[in-house]
């Protein structure tokens, strides 16, 4: 039984228009740009009581079985704390996706239109296309 729960929490399965897609296992350089990101901003966050800051991986469900994504940082006011459940369920006021050669398309196209389908007020892309690993 704790075999399966463990297994559930570390599912990297998202969905994107319904369609099951198997999310990679970050490199260390995109975990380092996550992690100082979540470094500087979570102080202020804190400090003003703004709200809660996550990290990859949690889900985002934004319509059961047809929208279930794993933003890289996200960020959801106070105001809009009941969305944060099991998973998050709703729309977080801020997504941001860390962007690598092999996730263009997938983060400044499909997932920049589901975002901007579901009004997420906020959509940061930060890409490392250019930087040494």
């Amino acid at each position: 039984m704790q075999t399966q729960t463990l297994e559930k929490d570390f599912d990297l399965t998202g969905i994107i228009n319904g369609v099951e897609v198997m999310g990679a296992s970050p490199f260390r350089k995109h975990q380092d740009i996550i992690l100082n990101l979540y470094d500087i901003i979570s102080p202020y966050v804190r400090k003003n009581k703004l709200g809660m800051l996550y990290i990859y991986p949690l889900y985002v469900i934004l319509q059961d079985k047809q929208q279930r994504l794993q933003p890289d940082l996200l960020f959801i006011r106070k105001e809009n704390s009941a969305i944060a459940q099991d998973w998050i369920r709703g729309v977080p006021d801020m997504v941001c996706e860390i962007v690598y050669k092999g996730s263009v398309t997938k983060d400044t196209v499909t997932k920049m239109k589901i975002y901007e389908k579901f009004r997420v007020p906020e959509y940061w892309i930060v890409s490392y296309l250019n930087s040494k690993p």
